[in-house]
């Protein structure tokens, strides 16, 4: 009984992709209608498509954050430090942003990553720490040169943390490092293991 159930469900399923179906994108919204494999950018207002041939992919375009994962650096003058950020965008062309990355989230947060690890390494900790609004400003222009022509405005990258930190590298584990702050209780433990 139940697959003859199923096979009426699949049927009125099939008949269902041939009917029009209709979408309401608001002004904070864009996004991109795939008819026949073609991008053509979608629009606000009352988005009608055919679910046979049209694949559509709508997403908020207005100014968001994004969390940064924390991620261990070693500065140029030798010292470990663990660092995470924000990033403040937003989508200003969706067929661009749509059609040539495949995930954005994760293509910002890489290249957002990729941009602090190469601004860090450059830098001292003391310098860090004395010049902080001049590397704001030198990290938000790499991470802009980084994601330019992808269809994202940068607005801001700014630090939400930076400590120093104690990498310890499990073999086997992958390739991501465990960064912790260094306390004294941290430092007394490792002195203890040796």
């Amino acid at each position: 009984m139940e697959s003859a159930l199923q096979w009426l469900n699949d049927l009125a399923r099939w008949f269902a992709r041939l009917v029009p179906h209709w979408r309401v994108v608001t002004e904070a919204q864009g996004g991109v209608a795939f008819v026949r494999g073609k991008a053509k950018l979608v629009k606000p207002g009352i988005c009608w498509w055919w679910p046979a041939w049209t694949e559509l992919h709508i997403q908020e375009i207005v100014r968001q954050t994004l969390n940064l994962p924390p991620q261990s650096l070693m500065t140029r003058d030798g010292k470990d430090i663990a660092v995470s950020g924000i990033v403040v965008y937003e989508i200003v062309d969706p067929l661009t942003a749509f059609v040539k990355v495949h995930d954005l989230d994760d293509a910002i947060k890489d290249m957002a990553l990729a941009s602090i690890k190469s601004v860090f390494w450059g830098w001292t900790l003391d310098e860090m720490y004395e010049r902080a609004s001049e590397l704001d400003q030198v990290l938000c222009a790499e991470c802009i040169a980084k994601l330019s022509g992808w269809g994202v405005k940068i607005h801001n990258i700014f630090l939400s943390d930076l400590s120093d930190a104690l990498v310890i590298r499990h073999l086997g584990a992958g390739d991501a490092p465990l960064a912790t702050p260094i306390t004294e209780a941290a430092t007394e433990s490792q002195e203890a293991t040796y």
